[in-house]
C-alpha cells in the first residue's frame, strides 16, 4: 500500500509539472508564419528610413501606432524616443523583451532596392545614415513578436512588456547619458512597468542562417572610453632638453598600459583590453609640442578587474607624467557594464529552443570584447542576451561584420528571431506555477 501511495504521489507530481508546459506551440508556430510578410516589409521600411541616436522619432511613432492597434498599453517619455508596450492576460510572470532602434553615421555601400540614402545632422555636420548594426531587424523582430502575442493573447499566462530603446550606440547627447538603456531607467522605466521576472534581448550576427547562439555568464565585455590630456613645455626639436616632451611621455604611458593586462589583473576571470585609438599632438616636424591628447577604450568582463584597471591606469598616467615633468588629466567615460547571461535562464532557454528549433540551431557563443547596453537591464533583471545568425542560405558567403558599410542581412533568417522570442515567452510563463 505504501509503495502504491508513493507511486501515486510521484505520478500526480509529474502530471502537475507537465501541466505547466506550454502545449499549444503548434498554434503559435502557425501564427508565426502568417506575419512573415509584415516582418520583411517593416524591416525594409525601417532600413530605408534610419534615424540616429535620440533622433528615432519616426521609428518610435511607427512602433507606437502598431502596438496601440494591437491592444497594447503604450507608454512614452523615456530617453526622448524610447517607449514600452504592455500586454496582460491574467496573473503570472512578467516577460520583458528589449529591442534597440537607432542607426549609425555610416554610408551604406550595398546596391539594392531598399538601400538607405538618408542623411542627418550629427555634431553640426551632415552625415550619411544606415542601419549598419541591424537594429532595423531587432525592432522588426520584436514588433512582429508583439503582433503574434497579441493575436494569441488568450494563450498568454501573465504579462509581456516590450521595450523599444533609443541610442544603443552610445552617442552623447547634450543633456542625456551616452546609453539609451541607462537613460530609460533614469527616466523611470521600472516605475512605469510591472516588475519583470526575466528579460530577453537579441543581436543579429554574421553566422549560420537562423542559428541561435547563447552562453551563460559574460558574453560581451564592458565598454569604457578614456581621454588623456598631457601638457608639457614646447621647445625646438634640435634642443629637446629645453622642453618637457608630452609625446615621449605618452609613449611610455602606452607601453605601461600593456603590463596592466599581462601582469596585474587576474586573467582567470576573463581577459581585458586597453586600446589607444587616437593621438593628436603638434603640427611641425621640428617642434616638440606643448599639448597632447589621446583617446582609447578599456574592455573587460569581471567587475573586480575593471576596478583594478581603473586604479592602475590612473596611477600610471600620473606617475609617468610627473617623472617626465608633464602635467596630466584623465577622464574615463563608463559607457556600459559587461553583458551577463544568468545561468538558470540560459539553461532554460537552451532547453526551450532545442525543443522548438532543433539542436542543430542552438549553438554555443564565444565571449567577445564587444559591448551592448542591454547590460543595464540584465543588471536589474535576470535574463538572456542571444545572437541570431543572418548569413546567406548557402552559409558560404559570410556577410560583413556589423558596423561595416557592406553589412547586410538575409531577411529569411529574421523569422527565427520571432520564433525564439515566442518560444522563450510562452515556455517561461508556463514553467512558473
Amino acid at each position: 500500500m505504501r509503495k502504491f501511495l508513493c507511486f501515486l504521489f510521484l505520478f500526480l507530481l509529474f502530471q502537475t509539472i507537465m501541466s505547466q508546459e506550454f502545449k499549444n506551440w503548434n498554434i503559435i508556430e502557425q501564427s508565426i508564419q502568417n506575419p512573415e510578410k509584415f516582418l520583411i516589409e517593416t524591416r525594409r521600411k525601417l532600413h530605408q528610413n534610419p534615424e540616429l541616436s535620440y533622433q528615432e522619432f519616426e521609428t518610435s511613432k511607427l512602433v507606437a501606432n502598431f502596438l496601440k492597434s494591437w491592444g497594447y498599453e503604450v507608454k512614452t517619455g523615456f530617453a526622448i524616443t524610447g517607449l514600452v508596450g504592455i500586454l496582460k492576460n491574467g496573473e503570472g510572470p512578467v516577460v520583458m523583451i528589449r529591442a534597440d532602434m537607432d542607426a549609425l553615421p555610416i554610408k551604406e555601400m550595398i546596391e539594392w532596392e531598399y538601400k538607405s540614402t538618408k542623411k542627418a545632422m550629427l555634431n553640426g555636420k551632415e552625415v550619411d545614415v544606415s542601419h549598419a548594426c541591424g537594429h532595423d531587424a531587432h525592432t522588426s523582430i520584436a514588433l512582429t513578436t508583439a503582433k503574434v502575442l497579441a493575436e494569441n493573447k488568450n494563450l498568454l499566462k501573465g504579462t509581456v512588456v516590450f521595450v523599444f530603446q533609443p541610442n544603443e550606440e552610445g552617442t552623447i547627447h547634450e543633456t542625456l547619458l551616452g546609453s539609451g538603456a541607462a537613460q530609460m531607467i533614469k527616466d523611470g522605466l521600472y516605475n512605469a512597468i510591472p516588475k519583470p521576472d526575466v528579460v530577453f534581448g537579441l543581436h543579429v550576427w554574421h553566422s549560420q542562417k537562423g542559428q541561435i547562439r547563447l552562453e551563460k555568464g559574460y558574453v560581451f565585455s564592458n565598454a569604457d572610453f578614456f581621454t588623456i590630456k598631457l601638457t608639457g613645455t614646447q621647445s625646438h626639436g634640435a634642443a629637446p632638453w629645453n622642453g618637457k616632451d608630452p609625446i615621449v611621455t605618452a609613449s611610455e604611458i602606452i607601453a605601461a598600459f600593456q603590463t596592466i593586462i599581462s601582469r596585474e589583473i587576474d586573467l582567470t576571470k576573463g581577459g581585458a583590453v586597453i586600446t589607444v585609438g587616437s593621438i593628436h599632438a603638434g603640427n611641425r616636424p621640428n617642434i616638440i609640442p606643448q599639448d597632447l591628447e589621446m583617446q582609447g577604450t578599456i574592455r573587460c568582463f569581471d567587475k573586480e578587474n575593471r576596478n583594478l584597471i581603473y586604479e592602475s591606469f590612473k596611477k600610471k598616467v600620473q606617475s609617468i607624467s610627473e617623472m617626465n615633468g608633464v602635467k596630466s588629466e584623465v577622464k574615463i567615460e563608463h559607457l556600459t557594464p559587461a553583458v551577463y547571461n544568468h545561468p538558470e535562464i540560459t539553461d532554460f532557454a537552451r532547453q526551450s529552443l532545442t525543443q522548438r528549433l532543433g539542436k542543430d540551431f542552438v549553438q554555443q557563443w564565444t565571449p567577445l570584447f564587444a559591448a551592448d547596453d542591454c547590460a543595464y537591464f540584465l543588471e536589474r533583471t535576470q535574463g538572456l542576451y542571444f545572437f541570431l545568425g543572418i548569413a546567406p542560405d548557402d552559409n558560404i558567403h559570410q556577410p560583413a561584420i556589423i558596423h561595416s558599410p557592406h553589412f547586410f542581412i538575409n531577411e529569411s533568417a529574421l523569422i527565427f528571431g520571432v520564433k525564439t522570442f515566442c518560444s522563450l515567452t510562452f515556455d517561461f510563463m508556463y514553467s512558473k506555477k
